[in-house]
């Protein structure tokens, strides 16, 4: 495979995957995962911006790699630095998202996505530390084809968008150079109907009188 594919992992990232190959059993089902700040198992909904950290990056995990889940809760117990690390991560690209969903609500699917797709790369990348297999090859070559292919989605839109805007720049531009004259007389028409809307409507001044003569 070409590794240029790959994009290089930040410090983070590469703790988390540390830290995945680092705990024994990673796949196997653990304990529902508590916050410090509750002993209760934290629940799929995701929580509001003024959450805990911990509670709303879990929270996040839950809700959108729920695989994640077992991981974080042995992290918690047998290496707390890298918890601290893999929640803060978490944490920012909750944030990061949440901000994007208000602002560009078009571009929140596709993020979201590509995220998603990046951490079970991370975690395939861990199984295949801990147990190379061909399967397991196969499914890191699947979840990056599939990543690859998820970041072109935003591209082929943005494409269609601006062939659109293209196509009736040139629409118009035709249109003045077929007759110029009457594209003229066109915008003309248009600009006296806007005034004559926009015009204050004033009472027209009452003629003054002529002095008297002397």
């Amino acid at each position: 495979m070409n590794r240029t594919v790959f994009r290089a992992p930040s410090a983070v990232a590469a703790g988390f995957a540390l830290g995945l190959v680092a705990v024994a059993g990673l796949v196997v089902a653990a304990e529902p995962i508590a916050t410090a700040t509750s002993a209760a198992p934290v629940r799929a909904a995701e929580p509001g911006p003024a959450a805990d950290p911990t509670t709303a990056a879990v929270a996040f995990a839950v809700a959108h790699h729920p695989e994640l889940v077992p991981l974080l809760d042995r992290l918690r117990k047998e290496a707390p630095a890298e918890f601290a690390a893999a929640v803060a991560d978490l944490d920012r690209t909750r944030e990061r998202l949440a901000k994007l969903r208000d602002r560009q609500p078009e571009r929140h699917e596709a993020a979201l996505a590509e995220w998603k797709l990046s951490s079970r790369i991370r975690l395939s990348l861990a199984r295949l530390a801990t147990n190379p297999s061909a399967e397991s090859e196969q499914e890191l070559q699947q979840l990056v084809r599939q990543r690859a292919e998820a970041r072109l989605a935003p591209l082929r839109a943005e494409r269609e968008r601006i062939t659109a805007r293209l196509e009736k720049i040139t629409a118009q531009l035709e249109a003045f150079d077929r007759d110029p004259e009457a594209a003229v007389a066109a915008e003309y028409d248009a600009v006296r109907a806007k005034a004559a809307r926009t015009a204050p409507r004033l009472k027209p001044r009452s003629p003054k009188p002529a002095p008297a003569s002397l």
